[in-house]
């Protein structure tokens, strides 16, 4: 029993004795603070990608830009901005020394720095992507945070809800003009119905609204507009743009069956982009 007991104590001074050393011995203090408390490095962020794509039948002229900034981590001296084409090797773009800093990447440019042509660039498969490696006190860290831009056929963002005024209707072409709204539809990227084609046409002539437009679509490839498919009675359509000016887009429409009239578009988000035929 005494023995027992003689163990029993040896091994509970054993115990606190190694507590007692591995707290004398643990890395305490200023030193333990920096190395695990302390942030090592900065994080760099992204924000204001716009447009968000480079146009490729507008190679000459797209361009997108975006902005960085710090957002935490030890203070920055500077930051390098790499590029890789499709993920594959990263090379510099730019550097900066302070921020926040905005870029504009014209197409040209960036396919330069890759040593590409216009013609090597698959639209809709390629992208670049923008990564950002900071210094500061705890060397080069590289953000998580990555600015992806595809190359892209273009850009087409129609679709929302209009207000209209239509006149010179078919019917009488002295009668004033009616008022109300419009949807643009997107059916599929670049491809869009009206939800009513007679812009309100159809109630001031034929005293009723149609709801079947057929297959009727209008197409939109980099500002240019077509109308494509034909109305419930077999008839095609001719959507025109007469004029683009601010947030007024003035259509004319007509079909073979001789229906006709004019309308103008209010755009409550501010100016409609360059539209034609």
């Amino acid at each position: 029993m005494k023995k027992l007991s003689l163990l029993l104590y040896v091994a509970i001074a054993g115990l606190l004795l190694g507590v007692t050393s591995c707290r004398e011995n643990s890395p305490v203090g200023d030193s333990f603070a920096d190395d695990y408390y302390n942030p090592k490095g900065s994080i760099i962020s992204s924000f204001d990608v716009n447009p968000g794509a480079w146009e490729v039948p507008l190679a000459n002229t797209t361009s997108i830009s975006f902005s960085i900034d710090y957002t935490a981590g030890e203070e920055v001296s500077g930051v390098e901005v790499l590029a890789s084409f499709n993920g594959g090797e990263a090379v510099s773009y730019a550097t900066v020394s302070s921020l926040p800093a905005t870029f504009d990447v014209p197409m040209t440019e960036i396919l330069d720095v890759f040593g590409l042509a216009v013609g090597d660039i698959v639209p809709d498969e390629d992208q670049v992507i923008f990564t950002f490696a900071s210094t500061s006190g705890g060397g080069v860290t590289v953000s998580s945070d990555a600015v992806v831009v595809p190359f892209i056929n273009c850009l087409s963002a129609l679709k929302g809800t209009y207000e209209y005024e239509t006149s010179q209707f078919w019917c009488d072409t002295s009668l004033p003009p009616v008022t109300g709204t419009v949807e643009i539809i997107e059916q599929n990227p670049g491809v869009y119905t009206f939800s009513d084609w007679g812009f309100g046409s159809y109630e001031v002539c034929y005293g009723g609204s149609q709801t079947d437009w057929g297959t009727l679509q209008i197409t939109e490839t980099c500002g240019i507009i077509a109308t494509i498919g034909e109305d419930a009675f077999t008839d095609t359509w001719t959507i025109t743009v007469v004029e683009v000016a601010g947030d007024k887009l003035t259509l004319k429409y007509d079909n073979t069956y001789g229906e006709a009239a004019t309308t103008v578009l209010t755009n409550p988000n501010g100016d409609w982009p360059a539209l034609s035929n």
